[in-house]
């Protein structure tokens, strides 16, 4: 996915949100055409990668620069007694957090190896412990082996190459079993960490045909797998663990969780009715991930959100973090008009060697910069202004790699990696307005 922080490497991901289908159990028919789609294999799934640009109206470089929507953050934080660019290493669980002293002044005597994308469920288990018992550690993160190789020092201390490995003082690393272990002494965070906590979230697993499938499955209950008893006190379960800042601060959304790993279950295909569902969750169904934005709730479909939404917070934050890494988005962004890298890797929606097109810098920069003032002033607000994004058949800019660039971004904004769902959602409908003014009607 993207990494709006501040290391934009390797990512997975595939459009930035989408809606569905009301929940149902699966029923004997339905349950005999799923058993049918998994024998079938699996199916092709959404890919990212260098295409020829299509035809764009151009725009207007009349955007505010990223000083002056420095500015407008700042001014917006002190408005909503909010500060997105706070030391993460302070204050709530954060995935960008790197030494948690939780007020002690004690030697740190635990290092927590995590992946960069905050992605791997046998971290979260490890990760969520550390934090509700408020033991003091610091992080380093390892990217994932379908993101590519892992450095030799940290292959020295777990060969096997797992994440979720703590070091004590003067000691190697132990097994992700061990250290799970380790974590887990009496704190009561919840039933099961390594299936409920697991992956932040309910299970929404899989990538391509599987998300579907297996979002369908689990939002009917987990379906014909258990009762509707039990399915309400699993409903209960997660609404009491999303007022759980720790939880919070390592909550996935089912669409980075769909993307982010490839499939490791194997022979699955997607049921029909899944479909809704996948299109939904991947934001190509026309509705979920465009302006006006869905109502976000528990009841919420095709992902509930019991905290809610608050949406001048959550566009402050999508922007708060574009304009405070602006320089490296823009170049990651230009991967999508630019070139493969040489060095593929199994995650489909991740190329860490991609050769970024940077001679549309200047084109995608404006671009960006017209997003995050759409995000801070509002898009209704932004087109009546002198900052319009004015776009047309000839102007200023061309907007053909800007449309690549920003639907590349887009489909690699991950949860919680480079901020909460909410504004990840925000981020993505308001990348795709972008979208939509340059190539109307398509």
């Amino acid at each position: 996915m993207l990494g709006l922080s501040s290391r934009l490497s390797a990512a997975p991901s595939g459009r930035l949100g989408r809606r569905a289908a009301p929940r149902r159990a699966v029923g004997a028919p339905a349950m005999s055409g799923l058993l049918s789609g998994l024998l079938k294999g699996f199916s092709s799934g959404g890919q990212a990668g260098a295409s020829a640009p299509a035809a764009a109206l151009s725009f207007s470089d009349n955007a505010p620069t990223w000083d002056q929507l420095a500015e407008m953050v700042r001014a917006q934080h002190a408005e909503l007694g909010v500060d997105f660019w706070a030391d993460p290493n302070e204050g709530p669980t954060s995935p960008l957090a790197l030494k948690r002293m939780f007020g002690t002044t004690e030697p740190v005597r635990l290092k927590l190896y995590r992946d960069h994308a905050a992605w791997c469920p046998y971290c979260q288990k490890v990760w969520l412990q550390l934090e509700e018992k408020r033991i003091p550690y610091v992080m380093e993160k390892i990217n994932m082996r379908c993101y590519g190789d892992k450095p030799s020092s940290f292959m020295a201390k777990a060969r096997a190459g797992a994440h979720a490995t703590p070091g004590g003082a003067g000691r190697g690393g132990v097994s992700e079993g061990k250290a799970s272990a380790h974590a887990h002494q009496p704190v009561r965070v919840g039933a099961n960490a390594n299936g409920a906590l697991g992956k932040r979230g309910p299970n929404a697993g899989g990538n391509g045909g599987q998300r579907g499938q297996r979002v369908s499955m689990c939002r009917a209950g987990p379906g014909w797998l258990a009762s509707a008893r039990r399915r309400r006190r699993e409903a209960r379960w997660f609404a009491a663990m999303e007022q759980r800042p720790t939880y919070m601060g390592t909550r996935s959304d089912y669409y980075t969780h769909a993307h982010d790993l490839p499939p490791q279950l194997g022979g699955c295909g997607m049921h029909a009715d899944g479909l809704p569902v996948s299109a939904a969750l991947d934001g190509t169904d026309g509705a979920a991930w465009r302006l006006p934005l869905p109502p976000l709730s528990a009841t919420s479909l095709p992902e509930p959100y019991s905290p809610g939404e608050r949406p001048p917070y959550d566009r402050l934050e999508a922007a708060a973090k574009l304009v405070r890494n602006n320089e490296a988005i823009v170049r990651f962004s230009l991967r999508g008009p630019g070139q493969p890298g040489p060095r593929p890797v199994s995650a489909p929606l991740a190329d860490p060697t991609a050769v970024p097109a940077l001679q549309h810098t200047r084109e995608a920069d404006a671009a960006l910069r017209h997003v995050a003032h759409a995000l801070l002033a509002g898009v209704e607000a932004k087109q009546v202004s002198p900052q319009a994004l004015q776009a047309a058949p000839a102007g200023a800019l061309p907007g053909a790699a800007v449309v690549l660039a920003a639907e590349y971004l887009r489909d690699r904004v991950g949860v919680p990696r480079d901020m909460k769902f909410p504004a990840a959602r925000q981020l993505r409908a308001h990348l795709n307005w972008l979208i939509d003014s340059l190539q109307p009607g398509q």
